[in-house]
């Protein structure tokens, strides 16, 4: 696992996308901005232009209903930005390892 902090969305860094693509890794997009037409859409787009399937991936930001006002951290916590969150979708997204008999 690895984090990759993308400043931006556009430009794309194609070079990391398909680096990441070749380590066949789980990837979650992490965004407050909303999870239609964002980063995370822009990821999944990349990778189905350039014909790259079968990749484990989950997009993870604000979803598409009005969030009420409030502090940044009470936003957070109602449309799941929170650690606790991103801890449980990347145990969904990688396999636990089986102990032996």
């Amino acid at each position: 696992m690895r984090v990759v902090n993308a400043r931006f969305i556009k430009p794309m860094d194609e070079a990391m996308l398909h680096a990441i693509a070749k380590e066949d890794i789980p990837v979650i997009t992490v965004e407050e901005g909303t999870q239609l037409g964002g980063f995370g859409s822009g990821v999944l787009e990349y990778y189905s232009l350039q014909g790259i399937y079968g990749l484990r991936i989950k997009l993870v930001g604000v979803p598409d209903y009005f969030v009420e006002h409030g502090s940044v951290k009470e936003q957070r916590q109602e449309v799941g930005l929170t650690a606790e969150r991103l801890v449980q979708e990347l145990q969904t997204l990688v396999p636990r390892r089986r102990q032996r008999a």
